[in-house]
């Protein structure tokens, strides 16, 4: 059966959190159809969980489907609560799914599961509580969205990349180098990068995660991360050197990067990841790239 066909089934009734500093966790159920869990509920200072940063994208995305020669308005997703239904957008549900795979059963904190969002009293508490939550989590799963027929040789692509920019004694002449200069790609011991690949890495920068204004605080307070990307994972210090690097050398800016990224959010989204790098360096009290520490007011 498609893990997303529709079943009837009541629907989920939230029970009160027991007091100010309860937070409710997902456990997802082993299995290979529709998707199931349980809310438990535990004390933010006692407990042990991973926390979800996704984009939530629109709420109702309307989408039809095929049925014979019909065509119809296919229901949202939705995932199993404690043997009642309960709807959630796709791109959660797509992420939820993929955990699944990937073994991740959780416990896990989600926004939109966790939190009674109809309880206005409720959602201004946790909310509140939200810096917290991430910085207690034992570790972040960023999730960027489904993949595509490159994300794979994208993360490749990012992890020689990355290791090349990551030797010893490039950043002194890093800005000797233009966006089109052959010798700098040499001089890293690096093969120059096509055009394709450099569209390539602008196309993850151009995904919707980047645009949130939440990931600042949710990847700042982070102890650990894992990047998702559909079944492919990237490494998180992976894309800090990258971004450092088109930050630090002003290649982002070129004419002809702009032009590969074909719109300004690869741009954006660039600024923004490395926004968040140097709050999470600075807590670690290094640096990426070991350039000098840059407070992230001063990149906006």
């Amino acid at each position: 059966m498609e893990p997303n066909q529709s079943i009837a089934g009541p629907s989920f009734i939230y029970k009160p959190l027991p007091n100010h500093i309860s937070i409710r966790l997902v456990k997802i159920y082993l299995g290979d159809g529709i998707l199931a869990c349980s809310l438990i509920n535990d004390d933010i200072s006692s407990s042990q969980y991973d926390a979800l940063s996704y984009p939530w994208g629109d709420p109702h995305p309307v989408k039809s489907v095929k049925l014979g020669t019909a065509w119809e308005v296919s229901p949202p997703p939705y995932i199993i609560c404690g043997g009642a239904r309960m709807e959630i957008i796709r791109n959660l549900y797509d992420a939820l799914y993929q955990f699944r795979e990937h073994d991740i059963f959780g416990p896990l904190w989600v926004d939109a599961l966790c939190i009674d969002q109809q309880n206005l009293h409720e959602r201004g508490t946790q909310v509140a509580m939200m810096s917290d939550i991430y910085a207690n989590a034992q570790q972040v799963l960023i999730w960027l969205g489904k993949e595509d027929e490159g994300t794979k040789e994208t993360a490749c692509l990012m992890s020689t990349f990355a290791e090349a920019l990551d030797a010893p004694g490039y950043l002194d002449t890093r800005l000797a180098f233009n966006f089109e200069d052959s010798r700098f790609f040499e001089y890293i011991n690096h093969p120059v990068l096509a055009e394709r690949e450099w569209q390539l890495i602008s196309d993850v920068f151009a995904r919707n995660w980047f645009k949130r204004g939440w990931v600042i605080q949710e990847l700042a307070l982070s102890k650990q991360t894992r990047i998702f990307c559909g079944k492919v994972q990237f490494i998180g210090d992976d894309l800090a050197i990258v971004t450092a690097f088109l930050i630090h050398s002003g290649w982002w800016l070129s004419p002809i990067w702009l032009e590969l990224c074909s719109s300004e959010e690869a741009v954006d989204g660039i600024n923004a990841y490395f926004a968040m790098v140097w709050v999470d360096r600075q807590r670690e009290q290094e640096a990426i790239l070991h350039s000098p520490k840059i407070k992230i007011a001063s990149w906006y």
